[in-house]
């Protein structure tokens, strides 16, 4: 008799802890979508680079001389 006692209880106990996550888990989605829809007005304002904001020369070697520098003066040798 105290082993499905203790069975019955383990399984009541599982089904409340389940339900509660789920729950508290559909509570967090509803939540962050609402939270989105309120805090984002409007997406097509977001600034977009142009495709013709190229890179030069220039800056590319002053990245690449930083990088190398970097490396050489951080190396784990």
């Amino acid at each position: 008799m105290q082993h499905s006692n203790l069975i019955s209880d383990g399984l009541q106990l599982m089904l409340i802890g389940m339900s509660m996550v789920f729950i508290f888990l559909s509570v967090l989605v509803i939540l962050t979508s609402l939270m989105q829809k309120i805090l984002v007005t409007d997406s097509s304002n977001t600034n977009v680079v142009a495709s013709n904001n190229q890179i030069n020369q220039d800056e590319i070697a002053a990245v690449s001389a930083a990088v190398h520098q970097y490396r050489q003066n951080n190396s784990r040798d």
